[in-house]
This record gives structure tokens, sequence and C-alpha cells, in this order.
């Protein structure tokens, strides 16, 4: 089988997961082709699917990539269709996290929509909210499936002891560290968990903020916001795939303060590290944590307070257990053989 992906592995600094699962397809004998080098170069190729991960990101950009964007979705899903190949959507995000045209979202979707032969859920959760969502309900009506996100243990050179990895940083031995990393986002909540941290009364507990801001200026707002507190560090730039292990290892706990959220990669990232997460009880969450237990996934309600960041840092260490054995089911192997699975079905729908 030949898939078209949009994208399968030009992102792989910026989110890995699929480069992840595409190398896993690839093991199957799947011929993954990159959609932008395919359509540049060999447009008059054919192939049976066309697998499209975040096709609503135009509507987060401004106005010239906003044309530019959507003109190119919609060029390449109309070139999949005179190939007759069928087009498959993972869904990621019901909604983008930051959205600069709304008037332009339910057009967007509604187009999107009728064009999808199938759809692939990360979560149970998501399927629920998308029988309630008057733009997406339709997709349920045509093949889907619910295939999770996989976790990053292959992904990442060997993980140092904590002691090296402090060393590393700068960081003392004896302090707790909590973590943030990721892209440095509004939506992440970053805001409430230094408000939070600074009535944390504990000057062996540290609070590192690492990550790439969306923006320089955003960024800056946020160590204005920390300022006063010398207990909450950043390091706020692109970190290389090398250097991701010793973030990990440095650390106690894992914070995740999203204000929304409905899938999350990082939760997997600090699990395929074996680092316990404090986030709130919100979308596909509430799954990942039924499956591993409070201690690995400890979920509040929102809005986050001292106490619970208070509560993760009392929590008693547990064994890895109950960890491995979902680790197990979270193998990109696995994910790979129900997506190629997927494929087929699809394929074979009229």
């Amino acid at each position: 089988m030949r898939v078209v992906a949009w994208p399968a592995f030009a992102n792989k600094n910026a989110n890995p997961y699929n480069y992840l699962l595409y190398s896993a397809l690839a093991k199957l004998g799947v011929k993954v082709i990159e959609a932008k080098s395919l359509f540049r170069h060999n447009p008059f190729a054919s192939f049976e699917v066309l697998h499209l991960h975040w096709p609503e990101y135009p509507l987060s950009q401004k106005f010239s990539k906003l044309v530019s964007g959507l003109s190119l979705v919609f060029s390449v899903i109309a070139l999949a269709k005179l190939r007759r190949a069928k087009v498959i959507w993972t869904v990621h995000n019901l909604r983008p996290h930051e959205v600069r045209w709304p008037m332009c979202v339910p057009w967007f979707y509604k187009a999107l929509v009728k064009v999808v032969d199938g759809t692939i859920f990360l979560s149970h959760k998501t399927v629920d909210l998308i029988k309630e969502d008057p733009l997406l309900h339709p997709l349920l009506e045509k093949p889907w499936e619910v295939i999770p996100h996989g976790h990053y243990r292959d992904l990442y050179p060997l993980v140092p002891d904590k002691e090296k990895a402090r060393q590393q940083l700068g960081l003392g031995s004896n302090e707790r560290i909590l973590l943030f990393f990721g892209q440095v986002r509004p939506y992440k909540g970053i805001e409430q968990l230094i408000e939070a941290f600074k009535q944390l009364d504990d000057a062996n507990v540290k609070l590192f903020i690492a990550g790439k801001p969306w923006t320089s200026e955003y960024g800056e707002s946020l160590k204005a916001k920390a300022a006063g507190d010398p207990r909450i560090h950043f390091a706020l730039r692109h970190f290389a795939d090398e250097e991701i292990p010793s973030l990990f290892a440095s650390s106690d706990s894992v914070v995740l303060p999203y204000a929304s959220i409905l899938n999350s990669g990082s939760v997997f990232l600090a699990l395929s590290f074996e680092r316990p997460v404090l986030a709130p009880n919100l979308g596909s969450l509430p799954e990942i944590a039924k499956r591993v237990g409070e201690y690995w996934l400890m979920l509040y309600n929102p809005p986050l307070s001292v106490k619970h960041l208070q509560m993760r840092l009392s929590l008693p260490a547990m064994t890895t257990d109950v960890l491995e054995q979902a680790m197990a089911e979270w193998s990109w192997d696995h994910i790979a053989r129900q997506t190629a699975h997927f494929y087929q079905r699809v394929v074979k729908t009229e």
C-alpha cells in the first residue's frame, strides 16, 4: 500500500509522533511518502491513502498564510480524490489551539468533513465530544477507529542518572524539581502554574520551565510574572533530542497545567521517561490516568492551586509495573498494525 502523509517525517523535530508512526508502518511494508515532496516532484503518482494531521493549522496563522495554507490543504485533497485515494484524518484537536480567524472555522470544518473518508481518534473521549459537535458529528457516519497515542521510549538516547543530569543542567542534587517541558504556548496554562508555585512555601522545591515559546514576547511576559522568585528557572529555547533525557532525568515530577486540552503527547513523553505527572482533569487525560493510576498521572479539577502542587509532591513513589503494561499497549508496532488495518478497511469502502 502507498500512503501519502501530511506530514510524515518532516516535522520530527517539532513533534516526533508522525516519524514514529510512519517508521513503524514502513516495517509492515507500507510505502509512506511525504505529501509536499510527492506533489512537488511527482503529482501524477498513484496512491491509496492520503493521511492528514493538523489540517486546521492555517487557521492559527496570519492572513497571507491562512489563504495559502487552506488553498494547499484542499488542493492536496483534490489531487488525492483525482487519484481515487481515500482521505483519512487523525483528529489531534477538535479546534486549533489559537484561532486568528474564527469566521473561517465553520466553513473549514464543514468542507473538510465532506471530503474525509475515514477518521482516526486518539481517545474515546474525542468520540464522545464529537457526538455533541454539530460540525464534526458527520465523521461518525463514516469509518472511524480509536487508536491511541504511542510512547516515546525508542526515540531518545539512554537516560542519564539524576545526579549526572542535574550537573549538566546546573541544578542542585538535593532540590526537588518540578518540570514543565513542551512548546511554551498560552493555552498551556503556564501563568497559572507560576502563580500557584509562588505560593508554595518550600525553599527546597524549584520549578524548571523549558521549551520554545510561541513568541519571544510571550516568553518575556512569563519571566516578568516569575520575577522575584529565584526558585523559578527558565530555558526558553528548542531542545535537541539528545538534551531531552537529561531534562526528565533531572526532575522529580512533571506539571502540565493546560487551560484546555484534548490529547497530550507531553503526558506520554513524561511517562516514557518514568516521570509522574500532574495535569488537569480534561480531555482524554482521565483515560490515561485510569490506565496508569494516580501516582503516574494525578489529575486535578482546574484551576491549578498550590494545594495541587503540594499533593503531587507528597505522593509516595510507586513501582513501574502498571506503567510497563501500559507502555506495551502504547508501542508503535502495535499502533502501526491497528493503523494499517484501518487503512485497508477504508480503502475497501465504496
